[in-house]
């Protein structure tokens, strides 16, 4: 008997192991040896378009107990475990041309080189090959899946810039952290104290009057990262007593932060800040 292609709910031809797969369920089913909110979940990832490979190859290998004492499931199982591994493969191999294709869509700008991608200039994606796993900022994903990727990124991305962003003031937050951390004196500073005294002067008077996690204010380094790009973007690198910014590679590659440079049309490392007086010195 022919089998005929089966459909996602969308109309799309899918993978006849796709079918393959949903019969294997219902005869594990219908056999009543796989718990039900293990079958929920491999249905979960199949409705629609499997565009999860890598959790149904997660799901097949954790079921393996269920259908041990039937060859016939078991056979078959071991077939589509097989299957899906190369799905998931090439799955993986796709993610930067899909995520690419995904940020255009979405209007997000994209930048850098796999395995390490920066999306709207402040959040990093990075791949692990070897592990085919995904960090998106600092949420790290059980697998590299360009539907996991996305979904993370598409909550991520509109904290990175307020809507009342000031270019203007945020370098003025900036310069007010930058003296707190000299003493006033001046002269290079590492960039990441400055980042932490920014942090802690951007929380409200109700957090000061009551530190509880509800009234801290987050400012990761994905969002200050993508601020500090938006202020430099916009030009605004001067402070409001005509001190001007300057960004420094760092002394030591641990203390840097990985920025976008737009007068260089590049991410470059910066370690140190400094405000001078003398607009001659100023380089960016």
């Amino acid at each position: 008997m022919k089998e005929s292609v089966p459909t996602s709910e969308n109309g799309e031809d899918q993978p006849e192991y796709v079918m393959h797969t949903r019969a294997w369920i219902e005869a594990l089913t219908q056999r009543s040896v796989g718990p039900v909110d293990v079958l929920r979940i491999a249905k979960k990832i199949l409705k629609g378009r499997p565009e999860d490979a890598a959790a149904m190859v997660g799901w097949l290998e954790s079921v393996a107990p269920a259908a041990a004492d039937s060859p016939d499931l078991e056979q078959k199982r071991v077939l589509l475990l097989d299957q899906w591994r190369s799905a998931a493969s090439q799955e993986f191999l796709k993610i930067e041309a899909d995520l690419r294709d995904a940020c255009r869509t979405r209007g997000w700008q994209i930048d850098g080189q796999w395995p390490d991608l920066y999306v709207e200039r402040g959040i990093l994606v990075h791949v692990e090959e070897k592990e085919r796993r995904a960090t998106v900022g600092h949420t790290r994903l059980r697998s590299a899946t360009i539907s996991g990727i996305v979904k993370t990124l598409e909550v991520k991305v509109p904290t990175l810039i307020p809507r009342t962003f000031s270019p203007e003031g945020f370098i003025q937050e900036l310069v007010s952290a930058y003296d707190e951390v000299s003493n006033g004196r001046g002269g290079q500073q590492k960039m990441l104290d400055v980042y932490r005294v920014f942090v802690i002067r951007s929380q409200s008077k109700r957090f000061w009057g009551d530190a509880h996690a509800g009234a801290f204010t987050p400012i990761g380094l994905d969002q200050f990262r993508a601020r500090m790009t938006r202020a430099l973007g916009a030009g605004a690198t001067t402070a409001p007593d005509g001190r001007e910014l300057r960004l420094l590679p760092p002394l030591d590659p641990k203390d840097a932060l990985f920025i976008h440079q737009p007068s260089e049309g590049r991410f470059a490392f910066v370690g140190r800040i400094e405000f001078v007086a003398d607009k001659r010195g100023a380089g960016l």
